[in-house]
């Protein structure tokens, strides 16, 4: 039976782009073998999530870090909030030297 869910939709979508088979209702996917014949740990809802914001451009890799027990610590960032005429005006006068944005509002007023 397909998915009613538009969630469960999403996610086929990307276990099926990333090659992974979603296993019968119940399952998980815990049944899949891996190419090799070995099974495949199941990807958690998270696990799935963090995967698709990276795809989707929403998280970005901020930092990697690696410990004296070489512990890895990947820290994302992202921000969910819709950017705004005036974020994207924003972003464009912080990239100009602060002299060009001053004469270009005393040109606008003057």
């Amino acid at each position: 039976m397909p998915p009613t869910n538009p969630f469960d939709t999403f996610i086929g979508q990307v276990m099926a782009g990333l090659g992974l088979k979603t296993g019968p209702a119940g399952d998980g996917g815990r049944g899949d073998k891996g190419p090799a014949g070995e099974c495949r740990p199941p990807l958690t809802p998270s696990q799935l999530l963090v995967i698709a914001g990276i795809l989707g451009g929403v998280l970005f890799v901020d930092s990697i870090q690696i410990d004296k027990d070489q512990t890895v610590n990947i820290v994302l960032t992202g921000d969910l909030k819709q950017k705004t005429q005036m974020d994207h005006i924003m972003d464009q006068v912080g990239k100009m030297p602060f002299g060009d944005v001053l004469s270009k509002v005393l040109d606008h007023f003057g």
